[in-house]
Order: C-alpha cells, then sequence, then structure tokens
C-alpha cells in the first residue's frame, strides 16, 4: 500500500492530493521519520506508528 492510499484509508486527509500535500510539505512520518517520497510503499512487518500533521496519530499493527 502506498502511503498516500494510507492517509485516505484511515481519514486522516479527506483526498489523495490532500494526503500528496501533506507529504510535500513534510507534515507525515513513520517511527519518527519524515517520509518524502509520495509513492513511498509501506509493509506491514511490525507495529508502526504514523504521524500526520501535530495531532493525528495511529499504531499500525502487522496483518496475518
Amino acid at each position: 500500500m502506498t502511503i498516500i492510499d494510507l492517509i485516505t484509508k484511515v481519514n486522516f486527509a479527506p483526498s489523495k492530493g490532500e494526503a500528496r500535500r501533506l507529504i510535500q510539505q513534510g507534515g507525515v512520518s513513520i517511527d519518527g521519520e519524515k517520509i518524502s517520497d509520495i509513492f513511498q510503499e509501506i509493509v506491514f512487518d511490525s507495529e508502526k506508528i504514523l504521524k500526520v500533521g501535530k495531532r493525528k496519530f495511529i499504531k499500525l499493527l502487522p496483518s496475518d
């Protein structure tokens, strides 16, 4: 799953365009590491913390 799809799926952005803007402005990180590539694939192999903006956090759990 791409980072843009993930952000829109968890309703942290109303559209893919808004998700893209958030990434390009540096407002998205996973486990404290900023995401700058809008096409980055996210692999759910371990628990991760997705942060969008200052106040939106979600724990991503690995899928079985």
